[in-house]
């Protein structure tokens, strides 16, 4: 858990220490260091939840239509299996053999693990539609519910969308801001070197990396604002 994020900050400090020629400048990006693995996992995380979103929100709305078309529960888990991406396909096809084998396993209830399992509130959702389906109206029922669904989930995505072009200027102003500061950080460590040897230069190296980091961390707090639901 702590390994490599104390790599990644151990690296930092003696590449900045080394390069600002103090380790006042290397502890400010060691702190940045210990915390880039982690920012990297949670865009990597996030961007499998949202193609695992995806797919969730087409496997709900193609299960609506076949519902609508009056085909069973089972039935439509053996339609959506074929054209669904994975995992979900391989996870389609594990109900519908534990079904084949025994009818009486709750296809809502497998859906509802699914869900859990990937942290997919949709189709914890989804499946409580099917399992009220199964009650009431059943395929016309399931239909009616899954549809809503899918609306909400359209919503939902109109609404990110928008959320996400509304920040995009901000995130690219932040970007050449933050990329023209250690550009000229990096042009004094190198370039401009013999100008900064002095324990004032130094001290200046060292307020510069504070001030870096510092605007890093800051635009990466506002751009990590809660996604929508």
């Amino acid at each position: 858990e702590y390994l490599v994020p104390g790599i990644s900050a151990v690296i930092f400090f003696i590449v900045f220490s080394t390069l600002c020629m103090t380790p006042i400048a290397g502890i400010f990006w060691a702190v940045l260091g210990w915390h880039t693995p982690g920012y990297i996992a949670s865009l990597i995380a996030e961007k499998r939840r949202l193609k695992l979103q995806e797919i969730a929100k087409n496997f709900i709305t193609s299960s609506a239509g076949l519902f609508a078309a009056g085909q069973s529960s089972a039935e439509v888990i053996r339609n959506t299996s074929g054209s669904i991406k994975e995992p979900f396909k391989t996870e389609l096809q594990k109900i519908l053999a534990a079904w084949n084998l025994d009818s009486n396993v709750s296809i809502p209830n497998r859906i509802a693990e699914i869900g859990e399992r990937f942290k997919l509130p949709e189709l914890t959702a989804a499946a409580a539609i099917l399992a009220a389906a199964e009650t009431t109206e059943g395929p016309r029922m399931a239909a009616k519910g899954l549809k809503k669904l899918g609306a909400a989930l359209r919503q939902r995505d109109r609404l990110r969308a928008e959320r996400k072009k509304a920040v995009m200027e901000p995130k690219i102003a932040a970007f050449v801001v933050i990329s023209l500061l250690i550009s000229g950080l990096l042009l004094d460590v190198t370039v401009l070197r013999e100008l900064f040897m002095s324990t004032k230069g130094k001290l200046i190296l060292a307020a510069a990396s504070a001030l870096d980091v510092g605007l890093v961390f800051m635009a990466v707090k506002i751009m990590r604002g809660a996604d929508l639901e």
